[in-house]
């Protein structure tokens, strides 16, 4: 009778400690949404070939962008769909300066994040923007798709300098395309009447 209760003691402690490793193996296996979101933009990417995409992967884990998902601020709801808004606290957007003050801006710098733009979102705050990046200069085309309110389009080449400024363009244009005077690496999407408030004019630089 010993040995038998002797016996299922040890199996009962092996089979906790089995189930104590166990969990211990899952819990630490379970990874942060950062690291998720990084080892699954990093797959996409790299079978996609894209050497941009690839070159974007560190870049986009700790982006203004995931900051701005990862936000305490839940999109707002209301009958009829999703609101799309960007985030209250400057902390999360990036500062980008004019003659005439401070904007805070969130990061397009991915092939996805570009063609997606402010797509979709329902209101911008009147220091609040896009700034789209693009890895060469060029002359990208730009439309009002999914929008829902006029916007102010900054056209800034590669010294940061402003070389064009499409105002006022209403979301009923599209499908109208509208693109740079020259070749650009920059477009800030702002509010329509932003860029005159901020004094965003041609010749004149912005900081970022």
């Amino acid at each position: 009778m010993r040995i038998i209760t002797t016996i299922s003691v040890i199996i009962i402690g092996i089979g906790i400690l089995f189930y104590v490793a166990q969990e211990s193996m899952s819990v630490h296996a379970v990874p942060t949404l950062q690291e998720y979101i990084a080892s699954t933009t990093a797959s996409s990417s790299l079978t996609a070939g894209n050497k941009e995409n690839q070159a974007s992967v560190a870049w986009l884990a700790s982006s203004t962008i995931i900051d701005a998902l990862l936000a305490p601020t839940s999109p707002e709801k209301n009958s009829s769909s999703t609101k799309i808004i960007l985030p209250k606290n400057n902390s999360s957007l990036t500062p980008l300066k004019t003659s005439k003050g401070t904007l805070y801006v969130a990061v397009a710098k991915t092939p996805e994040t570009r063609t997606q733009g402010l797509s979709g979102y329902t209101s911008l705050g009147a220091d609040k923007g896009m700034l789209f990046i693009f890895p060469t200069p060029g002359e990208p085309d730009f439309w009002m798709k999914d929008m829902n309110f006029p916007l102010d389009m900054v056209w800034i080449n590669s010294s940061r300098k402003i070389i064009g400024v499409s105002s006022n363009i209403s979301p009923k244009t599209y499908p109208e395309t509208f693109a740079p005077p020259g070749k650009i690496q920059f477009v800030l999407e702002v509010n329509a009447g932003i860029a005159e408030k901020f004094g965003m004019a041609v010749g004149t630089t912005v900081v970022f």
